[in-house]
């Protein structure tokens, strides 16, 4: 293959990722039968990985706008988007497509953006909240405090 294009290159095998995703699969089908599975972008954003890994019924979990958008494109179903620091048009895309998307809040401003999109739109969307404790220290910079979700669960 070398001889045949330009290195260093990526070569995927995609019969051995198929059977690695359905291994994957069958640890947990045992204990979590019910449990759905999402691959993250970040790791290889390839469309035939991506393509793969939809074909297993994964979804997809996203960090970023970019990301969201591959994959809207790539057709996923299932889409988390738990990225910080979430923009305003990101989170219009998450609105826009609130059937296949999930978003992990990190904060109040992005329940506050959130809110007012998904009601500016008059549609609903699903969410998860990120939370933190405080006992690996008292800084994090992702999610909430613990003793914060109540308040945050009233604002919601």
């Amino acid at each position: 293959m070398a001889k045949q294009h330009a290195t260093p290159f990526y070569c995927f095998d995609g019969e051995e990722l198929e059977r690695n995703i359905e291994e994957y699969v069958r640890a947990f089908e045992k204990h979590l039968p019910s449990a759905l599975h999402h691959y993250a972008i970040k790791s290889n954003y390839h469309p035939l990985v991506l393509q793969t890994v939809l074909r297993q019924n994964f979804g997809l979990d996203v960090s970023s706008g970019l990301e969201l958008k591959m994959a809207i494109r790539q057709g996923a179903k299932r889409i988390v988007f738990s990225g910080p620091g979430k923009t305003v048009p990101e989170l219009e895309l998450a609105v826009k497509y609130q059937s296949r998307v999930i978003v992990h809040l990190d904060s109040f401003n992005e329940l506050k953006k959130l809110a007012s999109i998904a009601k500016l739109r008059n549609k609903k969307i699903q969410v998860g909240v990120r939370f933190f404790t405080t006992d690996h220290g008292t800084w994090n910079k992702f999610g909430i405090p613990l003793e914060e979700l109540a308040t945050f669960w009233k604002e919601a």
